[in-house]
């Protein structure tokens, strides 16, 4: 059985990371306008829709692989291609018995971005980051009923184990209630200290926290489907 994946590496990551914060401190600078133009808020979503689309070009030239994922009994080949220019410029023969855990996180996102993880036992991490198709999809449930396969004929300490993403655990669910505890704490005494301040910071915070409500609820789904063998649905 064989997938042809489309992923991007770690570097995305920093790079989304220098994007976010360029996006908070304009959002801060901005929200701290007293009075602000009307055409402002215009050229604003003007910017930042060439802007998305400049950032997903680049993506898309200097972060973006192909992956080809070849299973054959025990045995897992992976040959990683540069998506432009289709250069083979890594390749890995690998076996399901050497993995000692494997992680799967939703990002989520316009894109609906799935973050896959394996550890070997050597200590070796492969880190994919690809947008959740149909495709990836039929590639995650093989996987992972391969690893459930597998895991039939090992004994307790030898098994592969599922690691829940960070959002699945007690740790994030700790992280949102003080997070949604020191936000509207924030948010009542801006409003008592300065009741003309912008709004915009306001829905900001709340959609964030709707975001991570959201990541929390659909990572925990993701995570009982893959321990239970039940496929994952696009």
């Amino acid at each position: 059985m064989q997938f042809d994946i489309s992923f991007t590496n770690r570097k995305r990551n920093l790079y989304s990371l220098f994007v976010l914060i360029i996006v908070g401190v304009g959002s801060v600078k901005l929200t701290a306008v007293p009075e602000i133009s009307p055409i402002v808020p215009f050229l604003i979503l003007i910017s930042t829709f060439l802007f998305v689309i400049s950032s997903r070009l680049i993506v898309k030239s200097y972060f973006t692989n192909i992956a080809t994922f070849t299973f054959e009994k025990n045995k897992i080949q992976i040959v990683v291609f540069n998506a432009v220019k289709s250069l083979q410029h890594k390749e890995y023969d690998l076996t399901i018995d050497d993995i000692s855990s494997y992680k799967i996180t939703s990002i989520g996102g316009y894109d609906n971005l799935i973050d896959f993880t394996f550890k070997m036992k050597n200590e070796k991490q492969f880190y994919f980051s690809f947008k959740l198709n149909k495709s990836a999809n039929e590639f995650l449930n093989f996987f992972n009923q391969k690893i459930l396969d597998v895991n039939q004929n090992l004994d307790v300490n030898d098994k592969i184990n599922l690691i829940p993403s960070f959002y699945a655990t007690d740790k994030a669910l700790a992280v949102f209630k003080i997070a949604t505890i020191l936000s509207f704490i924030l948010i009542i005494s801006h409003l008592i200290l300065n009741p003309k301040t912008s709004y915009g910071s306001i829905l900001i915070t709340i959609s964030y926290l709707l975001h991570y409500s959201l990541s929390r609820k659909n990572n925990i789904i993701i995570y009982k489907k893959l321990k239970s063998g039940i496929a994952l649905d696009v």
